[in-house]
């Protein structure tokens, strides 16, 4: 004997007000397709043709990125042979500034001996210089013999002979100091250069990033731009295809004793809304891991869990019909989904009437129930 479907009154409450009620508030009743098919094909055309102008700028922005990903590696190699040449510069600056370093002490030992030599000739000249003034007012005056003579002579060559040397001492001296003050100049001279090419060589590789990252980003924002209005087309194709699809099935009203199963199986439950407790639809026995599909095109208005009902799919079929599938498993659509005759809802799960696998199935128009048996086709 068949056993009768026994739905918890809370859950049949639930399905025919919370959910039902709050999808026909937000979707008010209304054809799924208002168009004439032929506007429909020529939108749909239009559409693709634009799909594929996106498509086709979005190949050339990928072979232009390709390209750009090459010109990137090699100035990436250009930068590393500059990075290598900066690091040269910067040695050779260091070395420089190392000789400097060195030009300025030996400079300082240069400088005191300068100034000794020149504290030496400024001695022997002072003591040179009486002597010499004497020498020049008396010439031979009070010398007594040749001997005497001889050794004045002697003494004041000696003495001019140091004046001499001293001279010479400083003047090495004030050379050598010249001489490195020009290599100091000329190591600055070299130091500036060095710092120029190391800037220029720094501002060149960073105007070659810069202006290659905004290509880049230009060329990412492009495409990402181009990727979403793809996505938007490919979404109102589908939408378009799907009442295309649905205008092929027609209108639900007139496919009463040619709609197909929601899925092969056993009748579990008949429809019997005068019983007690009432069965507002029917219910199937099923094979493990059977898939449940619609039965019309439509738009899906509820899938998720209900407490008691497992997983449970509604589709709105337009003109106020709509079916209702419970006890799934688990759904492969979500609210808002076009859906097309026969395309897959969901899995058949534990069903109480069957004591297993399977699912509970309604039809209703509006809020009332109607029933299934007579809309669906003959089993053979």
């Amino acid at each position: 004997m068949m056993r009768a479907l026994r739905l918890p009154p809370p859950c049949l409450r639930l399905l025919s007000t919370a959910v039902l009620a709050v999808f026909f508030l937000t979707n008010p009743a209304a054809p799924l397709h208002a168009q004439d098919s032929g506007e429909i094909k020529r939108e749909l055309e239009n559409k693709r043709q634009t799909a594929a102008e996106r498509k086709k700028n979005l190949e050339q922005l990928a072979r232009k990125e390709r390209g750009l990903s090459k010109k990137l590696a090699d100035m990436e190699r250009a930068a590393e042979a500059l990075a290598v040449r900066i690091d040269d510069q910067e040695k050779t600056i260091k070395e420089i500034e190392r000789e400097e370093r060195k030009l300025s002490k030996e400079y300082a030992a240069l400088d005191k001996d300068r100034r000794k030599a020149a504290e030496r000739l400024t001695r022997i000249l002072r003591a040179l210089w009486p002597a010499h003034l004497q020498n020049m007012e008396n010439k031979t005056e009070g010398l007594g013999s040749w001997e005497e003579a001889d050794r004045r002579f002697v003494w004041l060559s000696s003495i001019y002979a140091d004046v001499v040397s001293a001279y010479e001492e400083y003047k090495d001296k004030s050379g050598a100091l010249a001489a490195n003050m020009a290599a100091q100049e000329a190591a600055r001279n070299r130091l500036t250069a060095q710092y120029r090419k190391v800037n220029v060589d720094k501002d060149q590789l960073l105007a070659k990033r810069l202006e290659h990252m905004r290509e880049i980003r230009n060329l990412r924002r492009q495409r990402l731009n181009q990727e979403e209005e793809l996505k938007e087309i490919l979404g109102v194709i589908g939408k378009l295809n799907y009442r295309l699809d649905s205008m092929a099935d027609g209108d639900l009203a007139a496919m009463k004793g040619r709609l197909p199963w929601p899925a092969k199986g056993r009748l579990a439950a008949a429809f019997a809304p005068d019983a007690s407790p009432a069965v507002r639809g029917m219910g199937l026995a099923v094979a493990p891991g059977t898939k449940v599909a619609a039965v019309h095109a439509g738009k899906v208005a509820h899938a998720e869990k209900l407490r008691g009902m497992g997983t449970v799919v509604i589709v709105y079929h337009g003109d106020n019909y709509y079916t209702v599938y419970a006890y799934l498993s688990d759904a492969n659509v979500k609210a808002g989904d076009n859906v097309a005759r026969g395309q897959p809802l969901g899995t058949a799960g534990y069903y109480p009437a069957a004591s297993g696998p399977g699912l509970y199935f309604e039809l209703r128009f509006r809020e009332k129930a109607i029933n299934p048996g007579e809309w669906l086709a003959k089993q053979s």
